[in-house]
């Protein structure tokens, strides 16, 4: 393992957790400007329609989380290329950033968690580079697998928020039970993926 990589695989982690940072204020920016938005315009014309704007709040918040779970796959991918090539011990790595001073302790906890764990650490320098490349697949798998999940999620729980505003509006059984078949859809998927992030 040469100092290179090393400080090759610190400084990816410094940019990516600051692509986060970012992306997390946008976020922010994006739920402030719809609450005023919403709020303003219901103030203006004195009327609670546009509060459905708030609507917006549940794509917004699904499509960050999507993105962040990107910014985090592509970290773990070129960080795995590494240690795929023997050029990187992650044990190392680990201590490495968990004793940076400028990275933020969660964040860098939960961004370890998507790695090979530590208790596995003994079995890694015996794994052929087939077999290593095999473990980044499935890694990489499971991340885009869950990808999809919260993009059902999101789908499901703007579907049930839409058909429960049409369903009070309208009078409408038939959106009533729609709302409730996607919320409970919402829940199965929110259900399953803390079950998988429980398990890793």
């Amino acid at each position: 393992m040469k100092s290179e990589d090393m400080r090759a695989a610190i400084e990816e982690t410094e940019a990516t957790i600051q692509e986060r940072a970012k992306l997390y204020r946008k976020l922010i920016g994006c739920v402030l400007v719809i609450i005023f938005a919403s709020a303003i315009s219901a103030l203006a014309i004195r009327r609670a329609t546009p509060l459905l704007g708030l609507i917006m709040l549940v794509p917004s918040t699904g499509a960050f989380f999507v993105l962040d779970s990107r910014l985090t796959r592509r970290w773990m991918r070129d960080v795995l290329d590494l240690w795929a090539e023997q050029k990187l011990d992650l044990g190392a790595f680990a201590t490495a950033i968990r004793s940076h001073p400028l990275l933020p302790r969660g964040t860098v906890e939960g961004m370890l968690m998507d790695l090979p764990q530590p208790s596995k650490e003994d079995r890694m320098p015996r794994l052929s580079d087939p077999d290593r490349r095999a473990a980044i697949d499935k890694l990489q798998r499971e991340a885009r697998a869950q990808e999809r999940r919260t993009i059902l999620a999101t789908a499901a729980l703007l579907l049930a928020v839409v058909c429960l505003c049409l369903g009070v509006r309208l009078g409408s059984g038939f959106l009533w039970v729609c709302s409730a078949l996607s919320l409970t859809l919402w829940i199965f998927l929110r259900t399953r993926s803390s079950n998988r992030l429980g398990r890793g």
